[in-house]
């Protein structure tokens, strides 16, 4: 399940993503596919599918994902970022901020924001990039 900005979208037992709210974009009508997980960023929805690959569908500017396999994807404002099977973050889109500019390293899990992006690493610690006008890519 995931929900952001004006729209929700969930994955089915059977693999199927139902999505629902505000469709401007196309980001509530995803592809067919059996999916693992999926991401509502604000006018795309990402997805991680059964093989790995990732497919995203709304508004272009986060919704192309490069090729490569992934265990994790989350939408932001106008980017993505995903945990690749190797640990490394890939993320496209929006990069007005750096916020689709990720640091090396193995990461767990990200998180991708309107502008800035953060992860936590393998070894516990979480490091953030883009916007850090409120603070936002300080971590404590």
């Amino acid at each position: 399940m995931s929900a952001f900005h004006n729209h929700n979208c969930g994955v089915k037992t059977d693999g199927t993503v139902e999505c629902w709210g505000r469709n401007e974009y196309g980001q509530t009508s995803p592809p067919a596919g059996s999916f693992q997980s999926v991401s509502a960023g604000i006018s795309h929805t990402c997805g991680v599918k059964s093989d790995g690959s990732v497919e995203c569908w709304g508004a272009s500017a986060g919704s192309i994902p490069p090729s490569g396999t992934f265990v994790s994807v989350s939408a932001g404002g106008d980017h993505t970022c995903g945990v690749t099977t190797s640990g490394s973050v890939d993320c496209w889109g929006r990069d007005n901020h750096g916020e689709s500019t990720p640091p090396s390293g193995t990461f767990e899990s990200v998180s991708a924001g309107d502008h800035h992006t953060c992860g936590v690493k393998t070894d516990g610690s979480i490091e953030c990039w883009g916007d850090d006008s409120d603070g936002q890519s300080t971590p404590p």
